[in-house]
């Protein structure tokens, strides 16, 4: 019940979120993603010139994902990338309370974490909006989970090493800042465990995540 209400909370930062522009993107991060999903829906192509954000085509997760939603759906373009905004936003706090989870051995810990976490001024506005670090966040979390469960974990060790690498690739495809930090949050986590005697032998795998 309580992991249901965190991640109910976090819906609910998402209808407010889009209760603050339930027709059209106003902020001016969302338009320029709004420009490559428009690039793509009219030309069927990716990576397309987008000179208000000329690295948001390199990097076309976000824009995809919504691209498919409306082909799929018929939507709006806008209320299909409002709809990836409001999944991904769904998905960072539950891969986030997995991972506390998986650390603490406690739901109720890993709740409160996130619960926390959610608190900060910037996932109700930012990390709830069309941009691609919001579709981004979730899998660099993804990665770090995997990781230690790679890490941690004798059997099912081939199938949580291929969750880390589909989920840093979905990474790498849409947004590189989040990419860079989850090669240096996994080298950080491999190296921070090396210093330690119980938990040294988590080192090595971690370090073959990272690389």
């Amino acid at each position: 019940d309580r992991e249901f209400l965190v991640i109910l909370y976090a819906g609910a930062q998402s209808i407010i979120r889009w209760t603050y522009s339930p027709i059209m993107f106003q902020w001016f991060d969302e338009l320029q993603h709004f420009r490559s999903l428009l690039n793509v829906v009219s030309t069927h192509h990716l990576f397309h010139t987008n000179y208000s954000l000329p690295i948001s085509p390199r990097y076309p997760g976000l824009e995809n994902l919504a691209t498919e939603m409306a082909q799929v759906s018929s939507t709006s373009p806008f209320i299909a990338g409002s709809i990836a905004a409001s999944i991904s936003h769904l998905m960072l706090p539950a891969a986030i309370l997995l991972l506390f989870r998986e650390i603490t051995h406690s739901s109720r810990v890993a709740c409160i974490g996130v619960l926390l976490y959610m608190l900060s001024p910037q996932i109700h506005y930012f990390e709830a909006s069309f941009v691609y670090e919001n579709v981004a966040f979730p899998f660099l979390v993804l990665s770090i989970l995997f990781s230690i469960r790679f890490a941690t974990q004798q059997d099912l060790r081939r199938q949580n090493f291929a969750a880390v690498v589909a989920c840093s690739v979905l990474a790498v495809m849409t947004h590189h800042v989040t990419a860079i930090a989850t090669v240096g949050l996994l080298s950080c986590i491999a190296l921070a465990t090396s210093l330690f005697h119980d938990t040294r032998k988590l080192a090595l795998p971690l370090a073959k995540c990272a690389a």
